[in-house]
């Protein structure tokens, strides 16, 4: 029982049934970056990394989110980034998800500042379909 701020109490009861007709499971955050210099500094190994896999097979971890940034993926309108330590990494990351079983939502790393230059994404921007980009 839940107290709301009008001091009437609120019963919630739980269905079994998923209320969605899709429903993939539940899932966790999964931004890694193990092989980059700041965390490898910090004592982060390929051993973690594996751990962490084989704990989210052993979980049957249904879906993970991560954050990209299209800066890697697009710099420039129709042109692939450079493979940079960030983007192995990523790529890195995401054998790691496959391998565990993990369907993956990507989602802009940030607010407008995850978005290339020519992608003209401002703060506040709403895609034709009026829906918030940032």
């Amino acid at each position: 029982m839940f107290k709301n701020p009008q001091d009437e109490y609120l019963s919630m009861s739980v269905n079994a049934a998923p209320s969605v007709e899709r429903f993939l499971g539940f899932g966790a955050e999964t931004d890694f970056y193990f092989t980059l210099k700041k965390n490898a500094g910090r004592g982060v190994t390929q051993g973690d990394a594996e751990m962490l896999t084989a704990r989210m097979a052993e979980m049957k971890l249904a879906v993970g989110r991560t954050f990209f940034s299209y800066k890697w993926w697009e710099p420039v309108e129709g042109r692939r980034g450079e493979m940079t330590p960030e983007w192995k990494d990523f790529l890195n990351s995401m054998t790691m998800l496959k391998n565990a079983g993990v369907q993956v939502n990507l989602s802009p790393w940030g607010d407008y500042f995850a978005y290339s230059a020519w992608q003209n994404v401002s703060h506040g921007q709403r895609s034709p379909q009026g829906e918030a980009l940032v």
